[in-house]
């Protein structure tokens, strides 16, 4: 079955040249994100912890204040003003408490009831919060003594049934050992911080360096490989699988470079082969005409043979540089849309006479039985000349390999989104062995054919660059003594 054959992806622009940059390792980049992660992930766990400690510090005293709060809203309740639990609540608050001390002042409107010891000097009433009701619940603030103190401090302000008056209570928190506690434990994350960074570095390098390995010895390997060393090939076992795919990859590649470097010794020594028979022709033929005097029938003989090597150099040449140049990119193209159907008639009426005087039958098929229903006919957007060049090699050499007798048969059809031209003749065919190498460059199917039983070996390797400079492609169907089909495939017009 003759297939449509892929794409082939457009050919990548030249780099620009420019100054040798030096690239960072893998090894350091994968490190700087290994530690980055690592430390993020450690100022993350540290955050959350310091966040945790200053929550339950505060708690903590806050509760407190809450506590003492009620104390003394309970005692002011109390109807006897002479209730010695109050003051006592005021003195005492600091050694009830020594570590970290509260202050206590009760007013009652403006007038001062009482106060801690120093208080007055070390927190003033102007430097609390303006006091709320005590049925609001409100919330500690963080104030400043005046000797740069901290302190946690709330005020309330409540009116006692059966008493008169509004009484205002103030109470602060010396604070001073839960910023201590605070201040070192960040001290300790920071040295916690810089030595985890550190040491997360030290382990991520490590760890990407022997991570890494088999690409150092990927390295080692692909440097060791010269154009004598094409045959080796990577070690792909023991390798990660995303290391195994470049290598497979990799082995790949050199396989196709060993066959371009193989199929490239064959095709120089091939020209030198065919270059030098008829330049050996030439020198012989001068040789022989300079060796003695002759007549001048004589040397028309000589130059008649001269100018038909020479033209068969030029051939080669000329076929030669087609194929360099069908091969790059930029070879240009006249393309037009093509009835293949009237230029295959145009071929057949070219090279009827040619085939009638070997004695064979050169007929053209009408593929309308095969084409589908609304087809436009087997058109193609091509170069004609091309085109014409193509099929007149697959023409000739189907009338060079059909004995007397044989039949040749040319047909185009439109299918699988283009045309399809076959050349089939009743030949010799082709042997199974050499059908896989029919478009090499030199080869022949005979290899002891010579230039008076054939030509240089170039005229399959023409229709195949032809066709895929089309963008098309080609196959070839045969079997010894069942003959041989050609098939071209151009994509529509």
């Amino acid at each position: 079955m003759f297939w449509r054959p892929h794409d082939r992806p457009q050919a990548a622009s030249e780099p620009r040249l420019g100054p040798a940059r030096r690239h960072i390792s893998l090894a350091v980049r994968l490190t700087v994100w290994c530690a980055a992660w690592a430390f993020v992930l450690l100022l993350a766990a540290s955050a959350f912890l310091y966040h945790v400690l200053k929550t339950n510090l505060y708690r903590e005293d806050d509760q407190y204040l809450a506590g003492k709060l009620l104390v003394f809203e309970s005692l002011l309740k109390n109807p006897d003003r002479r209730d010695p639990r109050v003051r006592r609540e005021i003195v005492y608050g600091r050694d009830v408490r020594p570590y970290s001390p509260i202050l206590a002042r009760v007013m009652r409107g403006t007038r001062l009831v009482g106060q801690s010891a120093g208080m007055g000097q070390t927190l003033p009433p102007s430097d609390f919060p303006a006091p709320r009701s005590a049925g609001r619940h409100p919330e500690p603030a963080d104030i400043v003594g005046q000797h740069e103190e901290p302190f946690r401090a709330i005020s309330v302000r409540f009116k006692p049934p059966g008493r008169g008056g509004t009484y205002i209570v103030q109470l602060a928190l010396d604070h001073a050992p839960e910023v201590r506690i605070l201040s070192e434990y960040r001290e300790a994350l920071w040295a916690v911080l810089a030595a985890g960074l550190i040491t997360s570095a030290a382990g991520a390098y490590a760890i990407c360096r022997r991570g890494l390995k088999p690409l150092r010895d990927m390295d080692g390997a692909i440097r060791r490989i010269q154009s004598s060393t094409l045959h080796e090939r990577l070690n792909t076992r023991h390798l990660p699988a995303e290391v195994a795919g470049l290598a497979v990859a990799f082995n790949g590649m050199m396989g196709r470079l060993e066959d371009a470097f193989e199929r490239l010794a064959r095709f120089s020594a091939d020209i030198a082969h065919e270059l030098r028979t008829p330049v050996h022709a030439l020198r012989a033929q001068a040789e022989v005409a300079l060796g003695q005097g002759r007549s001048v029938a004589e040397y028309r003989v000589i130059l008649e043979t001269n100018l038909e090597e020479c033209q068969r150099i030029t051939r080669l040449i000329d076929n030669l540089l087609f194929l360099a140049r069908a091969q790059s990119p930029q070879a240009h193209l006249d393309r037009r849309d093509v009835n293949c159907s009237d230029e295959l008639a145009k071929l057949r009426e070219f090279y009827e006479p040619a085939a009638n005087e070997a004695g064979i039958a050169l007929r053209q098929e009408s593929a309308a039985t095969e084409a589908p229903p609304g087809a436009q006919g087997a058109k193609a957007r091509l170069d004609r000349t091309l085109f014409h060049r193509a099929v007149a090699n697959l023409i000739e050499n189907a009338i060079a390999h059909t004995p007397v007798g044989g039949t040749i048969t040319l047909r185009a059809l439109a299918k699988d989104g283009g045309t399809v031209i076959t050349v089939c003749d009743t030949g010799s065919g082709i042997a199974p062995e050499d059908l896989p190498y029919v478009f090499d460059r030199f080869r022949r199917g005979d290899a002891s054919r010579s230039k008076n039983t054939g030509g240089a070996g170039l005229g399959l390797a023409l229709v195949k660059s032809i066709v895929e400079l089309h963008g098309g492609a080609v196959a070839v169907e045969s079997a010894p003594g069942a003959g041989t089909c050609a098939k071209l495939w151009f994509p529509g017009a």
